[in-house]
């Protein structure tokens, strides 16, 4: 809601000869969660229409937030740095520049733009340029005692009577109040105590560094991925089986590969396999990867799967990853055209799904993720991804191309183009949570927090595709409600 107190006196009628199209000259604060917010001092919170500014007679509804208040209480403990006695600025950094910024953080749109752009409105009048020396001197000064307002402005035109604020965000809590103008009494900060590195110290009053400002401020189970590790299919409860089983296709379809050194090479994996780490680290034997590349190409497709799940084991080692992710090698590109991707109904989807677990696993080594995410590899990662999230995929398909989408995440750094392809496809596919399972919802807001957390790029193209994620806060699981 937009909470407003009537401006009366001298500075009404002043105010409506100088700019007869303004109302008056606003004090504003964001009401959520019950409270009040406003800058007034440093960030402060109160009851609502009770601040020192007075009692608003004007509301407006700003929307509905998603925000929690402890999520909000953690960027407001940002805001400190912008918004405290030191930085006021009448004209640059008031109260409804906070507010501004306030709600367009809980719901992405900010207070009307009149009440912002009034300062400049009136620096454009006569009588404005005639007060910017005098305005400029007086925000120069040293300012003691209780913080100055925008009431300075109205007060340097003869005084005013007070104005009101904004406020009221449904859902999780209602955004509003902006407080009016009145007199400046007892102010009460928003925190108990000072945020940790933020001001002075309590105790000697020594300067201390002021806290990260924005999403880094925040301490956000969800949107703050700090892991930079990807999530990967490592699991293989039965190596004795899949490896007969590869045995067996291989003398049935191509006997002329299942030569004794070849079935020695199929039976040291096997005993590395059990032995393995989560990172493997055990010695490959000589001649696997010309194996396992010869199997896959005699091998029918429908008889492909054994070889193809020790290919994915074997792109967890680094000496694999790195010939395997190779683009001059080649076999990785032609399984993801020829298996993956294919339009061809024969091919098990088995095999479809365990050849886009071997990209997954590339990207468990820093070589691997660079080169599958470069240009062009990228394009063909990305077809998995929008082709693996089509809402008649298989749950264990969706569910690998969700977690490919967050490795990609991880990997793209700072590439627009590469995040405007992965948010796309992200936003995309939670547009329809009847269509994907828990685990993979949870992965693609994994995904969604990584590309935007800190990156105002991926932030405006997310706004823009503005998907609709309120199923998700109602979901049953902690961690996706998080």
């Amino acid at each position: 809601d937009l909470l407003g107190q009537d401006p009366t006196g001298m500075a009404r009628g002043m105010l409506q000869q100088i700019m007869p199209n303004v109302q008056g000259i606003w004090h504003t604060g964001v009401v959520v969660y019950g409270k009040e917010y406003y800058f007034g001092g440093g960030v402060q919170h109160g009851v609502p229409g009770q601040t020192p500014y007075g009692v608003p007679v004007r509301q407006l509804d700003m929307g509905t937030t998603l925000i929690t208040q402890d999520l909000c209480e953690s960027y407001l403990l940002g805001m400190q740095e912008k918004y405290n006695a030191a930085s006021y600025n009448v004209l640059t950094n008031n109260c409804n520049n906070f507010s501004n910024e306030l709600c367009q953080f809980l719901t992405g749109s900010g207070i009307p733009e009149d009440i912002v752009q009034l300062p400049q409105q009136f620096l454009s009048t006569p009588l404005g340029q005639m007060l910017k020396p005098l305005i400029d001197q007086f925000m120069g000064g040293e300012m003691t005692g209780a913080m100055p307002d925008m009431s300075q402005l109205g007060n340097m035109m003869g005084g005013m009577g007070g104005m009101g604020g904004m406020g009221g965000l449904g859902g999780t809590g209602g955004l509003g109040g902006l407080g009016g103008l009145g007199g400046l009494g007892q102010q009460r900060s928003m925190f108990d105590r000072p945020a940790a590195g933020a001001g002075a110290s309590p105790a000697t009053g020594a300067a201390t560094a002021a806290p990260a400002t924005g999403h880094a401020s925040l301490s956000l189970p969800t949107l703050q991925v700090k892991s930079t590790q990807p999530t990967l299919f490592s699991a293989c409860a039965n190596p004795e089986k899949v490896l007969g089983k590869l045995k067996e296709f291989g003398k049935a379809d191509a006997p002329q590969l299942l030569t004794p050194a070849a079935e020695r090479i199929l039976d040291l994996l096997q005993s590395r396999f059990n032995a393995r780490k989560v990172v493997p680290d055990y010695d490959i034997p000589s001649g696997t990867f010309a194996l396992i590349e010869s199997l896959l190409a005699k091998l029918p497709v429908a008889r492909q799967f054994p070889a193809l799940d020790v290919l994915r084991l074997l792109c967890l080692h680094p000496g694999a990853n790195d010939y395997f992710s190779n683009p001059v090698q080649g076999t990785v590109d032609r399984l993801v055209r020829d298996v993956a991707l294919t339009k061809d109904t024969r091919v098990p989807d088995a095999c479809r799904i365990l050849v886009a677990r071997i990209v997954c696993n590339l990207f468990s080594h820093t070589k691997g993720s660079t080169r599958m995410t470069t240009s062009a590899r990228l394009d063909l990662v990305m077809d998995i991804i929008n082709e693996g999230l089509v809402p008649t995929q298989s749950k264990q398909m969706k569910h690998t191309a969700s977690t490919i989408a967050y490795n990609c995440a991880l990997a793209i750094g700072d590439n627009e183009d590469s995040i405007l392809s992965i948010l796309s496809a992200v936003a995309h596919a939670l547009s329809d949570p009847s269509a994907i399972s828990d685990e993979t919802s949870f992965t693609l807001l994994m995904s969604l927090g990584k590309l935007i957390y800190c990156n105002a790029t991926a932030m405006e193209l997310y706004e823009a595709l503005q998907p609709d994620l309120t199923h998700y806060t109602k979901s049953s699981l902690a961690k996706i409600r998080s």
